[in-house]
């Protein structure tokens, strides 16, 4: 039994029996800009960014408002549709504002099986912090 079944065997003996879905194992990846976590989801990868560690206290007002709604979804659309050579079609994001959890979802259908897929999730986030540092003046 490999770890993926594992996981799902114990999610379905903590009373969760009417969830069919295996549970995600997340890699988590500070950065200065951001903070991340992705999961292989069958082929897609799935993305999870946070505010950086030394901004995670503050409330997300003004400024910081501006950073992360505005300035880092327009650098993760543009950074995810050049690095994965994709748009609509294979990449979704979404800003998760909700349950005291502020953060931005992203998947990339069918790429979670290409070659040194660790060295393509590191340069696509070298890419993502990098476009966010460019703009801090």
């Amino acid at each position: 039994m490999n770890d993926q079944d594992q996981a799902y065997r114990s999610t379905k003996n903590l009373g969760t029996e009417d969830l069919d879905v295996p549970v995600l194992q997340f890699m988590k990846v500070d950065r200065y800009s951001f903070s991340v976590e992705h999961a292989l989801d069958g082929d897609n990868i799935t993305f999870h960014f946070f505010l950086p560690k030394h901004l995670q206290n503050f409330p997300v007002t003004g400024e910081l408002a501006n950073y992360w709604d505005v300035r880092f979804g327009e650098a993760l659309d543009r950074i995810a549709q050049s690095h994965f050579s994709a748009g609509a079609e294979r990449l979704r994001a979404s800003h998760v504002d909700d349950m005291g959890i502020n953060s931005w979802w992203m998947s990339a259908a069918g790429y979670a099986n290409i070659s040194h897929l660790q060295e393509f999730i590191d340069m696509f986030y070298d890419l993502l912090d990098a476009a966010l540092n460019k703009n801090v003046a």
